[in-house]
């Protein structure tokens, strides 16, 4: 059994570091190891995760509001995401605009551009995104953008086997 031992507050660096990982049966990639500073868990170093590929453009929330709380990604990613095999008509998941909402299938790329959590303090209805090619820029929440899941694994995660590569990503047991 190895843990994920990493200088707390490292990150995995280079042109194509190994760190992949399998999780959720999706690969995702480890973006580092951070203590209680970062997650608010107290005493705990953790590892955070990030989806290797988007799961679709969607809409970061359907009433254009710039509050994380009550977003409809938040909303889609916390209660239907994890663990859904094949989507879900679970009535949280919009595309560009506030359409209907529509079945996700966690397999779209989106656009090359990707929302972040942080919302524009000058406005109520714009968020931050981040371009493929790194610039941020603001747009407004029911825009259709790439969206990719982040958390932190739990402290009794370990690997179980893989060396982090993408053709044998590290796979993990609790």
């Amino acid at each position: 059994m190895i843990l994920f031992y990493y200088k707390v507050g490292g990150q995995y660096e280079g042109k194509n570091p190994n760190n992949y990982i399998w999780f959720n049966n999706e690969l995702w990639r480890i973006i580092g190891v951070f203590d209680e500073s970062s997650h608010g868990q107290s005493g705990q170093n953790l590892v955070k995760i990030i989806r290797n590929e988007s799961i679709g453009g969607l809409v970061w929330d359907k009433s254009s509001t710039n509050d994380w709380s009550t977003s409809s990604l938040k909303i889609l990613l916390n209660e239907n995401y994890y663990n859904a095999t094949d989507g879900t008509e679970s009535g949280n998941c919009y595309g560009y605009s506030t359409s209907a909402p529509s079945n996700c299938d966690y397999t779209g790329n989106g656009q090359g551009t990707e929302w972040t959590i942080t919302p524009n303090s000058s406005s109520s209805y714009n968020v931050f995104n981040v371009s493929s090619g790194g610039r941020l820029y603001r747009n407004c929440a029911s825009g259709g953008y790439s969206a990719r899941p982040v958390l932190y694994l739990n402290s009794n995660v370990y690997v179980i086997d893989g060396n982090g590569s993408i053709s044998d990503p590290y796979i993990i047991g609790m």
